[in-house]
């Protein structure tokens, strides 16, 4: 059990935790929808073609 003196810290840890866990899986959903796979290898496409891509994405 937490000292009593440490339970906001705790509790803002596992809050930033939970905040952090719900933006990666908000930016993985943008990622996906917009095409983006996140590889080691090149892309297929030119860097001219994904910057308009995400422009597209962004306009929505």
């Amino acid at each position: 059990m937490k000292a009593k003196g440490n339970s906001s810290a705790y509790t803002a840890r596992i809050l930033r935790r939970e905040m952090l866990s719900e933006e990666l899986e908000k930016s993985a959903h943008l990622r996906a929808e917009a095409g983006i796979v996140t590889t080691a290898a090149e892309p297929a496409e030119t860097e001219d073609a994904t910057l308009e891509r995400w422009a597209r994405v962004a306009g929505r």
